[in-house]
């Protein structure tokens, strides 16, 4: 089972950093999302990242990578990727992880 934390900190304990570079304590995942911020904040965004994800064989097949992990990225949107990630994990998988958010920035 994995967590997902947004806004994350340096110092914070995570596994998997998932969102864009964020010098100069985080180097851009393979998981962050490649769309313009003004496209991530719409639910079109959540459409536009599953299917990114899905029709990329390089991250379709990694998303095992994630499990037992806790997952962090930078952003407090209901339409952020983060959310995509876990409904992608749990549907191959066919298991929930769980969620965790914070606030902390």
């Amino acid at each position: 089972m994995a967590s997902v934390r947004t806004n994350a900190r340096p110092g914070d304990p995570i596994d998997v950093y998932i969102g864009p570079r964020q010098p100069p304590h985080f180097q851009a995942s393979k998981w962050a999302t490649p769309f313009p911020l003004e496209i991530r904040t719409t639910a079109e965004h959540g459409f536009r990242y599953r299917n990114y994800i899905q029709t990329t064989p390089s991250l379709a097949n990694s998303l095992h990578e994630l499990k037992g992990r806790i997952l962090s990225f930078t952003c407090n949107s209901k339409f952020c990727h983060g959310f995509i990630l876990v409904e992608l994990f749990s549907e191959k998988f066919d298991t929930k992880m769980k969620l965790t958010l914070t606030t902390t920035f």
